[in-house]
């Protein structure tokens, strides 16, 4: 049976601290970063320039080098226009570096520098496009300002960079089926590929300790009930021909189809969100880190989960259903699945699942709960397609889920699965990366594991950096940039 996805509330409690209900945590308010932001001469910094630099991200997926995960190259991205942003504000843990720079740099130039490096180094031919983004971001912006942010956009680029140089993205893996067994995955029709995705899992990740964190338990005994109805339900409704489909739900199944849209109309809904209720720049630039990180994260997840089980399916189940051992199935050796092909890896636990309930997640905390109405414009993935709109954040990852059933390639349960996998991995990152400050920087400690920092000249920027513990690295830099002068001290 498809089922909803039980997404978690998020309340806003009297003190202003973010709840999840039943967990308390203890976030501060976000007003108070908002407080304290600067003005440029054109304008109050909005999130707008992170929104730009998402989209050129997004428009830029296409140019994806073979092997490495859409949403690896997504988190380098934002993660660098975090910090780089985050190093002037301060209102936030960084997540890798910590730059103690002038509250006088543009934020703006720090976060486009840090975005037009990281895509230059990770979509190379697109450099020149991203050159003229730059330029036009920083016209208007004060000499000094400008000068200060980019040294410090340019710096964060480099270390993310550096920091993600050798985290196993590419890497080639083969996967060989152990057995022929009844429930081992096999390659399927009608291309019957060999199986890929095989290296995500052992990726460095952005903020879990590993892709066995949330590992799910297993699937349902091939013999068991629920197994059985499982596999009734996608015969039935993701068949090529003869299905129980609506004329929608067969819509769902195409609109849901590829992977990139899966990425991007995520990263597009908080877009639109975004920029409606004008967010601040660090509070914009945190979302999408926080985002992708737990795409990636979940994705990493999924797909260990996907090789440590081995699920044959729907097809190959399907077609050999008199080996299952349950008297509740039963065979048709000429199956065919709605989608064109099933993706050429294991079913359990579903990566689409992972990702909707990864990103409602992520926006059902970022903007005040699940019950948050939005549409999406589908016919700039599908030229044919209208407009759809969707209750809440939970609705659309539902929906997500269910496509695949749809479409003939997932078990109802390998979505239940996946859907823990994307909650339970951002609710881990929420609480526990980039998190708000409760104090002033200035008077924070940072441990680093290195020697304290020393007071520097009014006219340098320190940059002291303590990088989490899935690369351990770590190291301290000093950049001679044009400075306000702060009477000496490092702030």
């Amino acid at each position: 049976m498809l089922r909803s996805f039980p997404i978690r509330r998020w309340l806003q409690s009297a003190t202003g601290r973010d709840q999840n209900v039943g967990t308390p945590t203890a976030r501060p308010p976000v007003q108070a970063a908002m407080a304290v932001e600067p003005l440029e001469n054109r304008r109050l910094l909005s999130g707008d320039v992170v929104l730009k630099w998402n989209e050129l991200l997004m428009q830029s997926l296409g140019n994806q080098p073979p092997r490495v995960p859409l949403a690896r190259n997504m988190s380098i991205v934002h993660v660098a226009m975090f910090d780089a942003v985050n190093a002037i504000e301060r209102s936030y843990d960084p997540y890798a570096s910590n730059v103690h720079a002038s509250r006088g740099a543009s934020k703006e130039a720090a976060a486009a520098q840090a975005a037009r490096d990281t895509l230059t180094a990770l979509y190379p031919s697109r450099q020149a496009i991203y050159d003229a983004a730059l330029a036009e971001d920083l016209v208007g912006i004060p000499d000094g300002r400008a000068r200060q942010g980019i040294e410090i956009g340019t710096e964060v680029a480099r270390q993310i960079l550096e920091l993600r140089a050798n985290d196993g993205a590419s890497t080639i893996v083969t996967y060989t089926p152990p057995n022929n067994d009844p429930g081992q995955w096999q390659p399927t029709p009608p291309n019957f590929a060999t199986a890929t995705n095989t290296h995500v899992s052992q990726i460095a990740p952005f903020g879990i300790e590993s892709s066995e964190q949330f590992r799910p338990g297993p699937h349902p005994a091939l013999d068991s009930l629920e197994y059985a109805a499982a596999y009734n339900e996608v015969k039935t409704l993701g068949s090529a021909t003869n299905s129980t489909r609506t004329a929608d739900q067969t819509l769902v199944a195409e609109l849901w189809r590829q992977p990139v849209t899966n990425h991007v109309v995520w990263n597009r809904v908080a877009q639109d969100l975004a920029g409606a209720r004008d967010t601040g720049i660090a509070e914009t630039a945190r979302l999408f880190a926080l985002l992708d990180m737990s795409i990636n994260d979940g994705l990493q997840t999924s797909n260990g989960s996907k090789f440590h089980y081995g699920l044959w399916r729907p097809v190959t189940a399907i077609r050999r259903g008199a080996e299952d051992g349950n008297s509740a199935t039963e065979a048709n050796g000429t199956w065919t699945t709605l989608h064109p092909t099933t993706p050429p890896y294991p079913s359990y636990a579903g990566n689409a699942s992972t990702i909707g309930a990864a990103s409602a997640t992520v926006l059902a905390s970022a903007f005040g709960g699940d019950d948050v109405a939005f549409d999406v414009d589908w016919s700039r993935y599908i030229p044919s397609a209208a407009t759809r709109s969707y209750s809440s954040f939970s609705a659309a990852a539902d929906e997500m889920a269910d496509s695949r059933v749809y479409g003939g390639i997932h078990f109802s349960f390998d979505n239940d699965a996946g859907k823990q996998v994307g909650a339970n991995v951002a609710d881990y990152i929420i609480e526990n990366l980039l998190k708000p400050r409760r104090t002033p920087s200035a008077f924070r400690e940072v441990s680093t594991g290195l020697a304290p920092a020393t007071a520097v000249e009014s006219n340098a920027v320190g940059v002291d950096v303590g990088l989490p513990s899935p690369l351990e690295f770590c190291k301290t830099t000093i950049l001679e940039v044009e400075g306000v002068s702060t009477g000496g001290l490092l702030v």
